[in-house]
């Protein structure tokens, strides 16, 4: 009888054993969803940044901007 009643707690332990590790495996599975997510966002705005940029860098080169400017002060001066 102690036999069998040990036989049954083994039983339930390996099945809640068995509950934890499908639910281990379902957040793992849940983490690397979340963490293609990140990557995918991350490179995202990275992209976005360097668009961003290479937009900045058409309008105006910064070296002419410093020419522009200099010229300006010296137009400002000479009135």
């Amino acid at each position: 009888m102690l036999r069998e009643k040990m036989d049954r707690g083994f039983e339930e332990v390996k099945k809640d054993i068995n509950e934890i590790k499908y639910d281990l495996n379902a957040v793992k599975e849940d983490l690397n969803v979340v963490k293609g997510e990140m990557r995918m966002g991350f490179k995202g705005m990275m992209a976005e940044s360097a668009a961003a940029d290479e937009k900045m860098d058409k309008k105006a080169d910064k070296k002419d901007l410093l020419i522009l400017k200099k010229r300006a002060n010296k137009l400002e001066a000479a009135r």
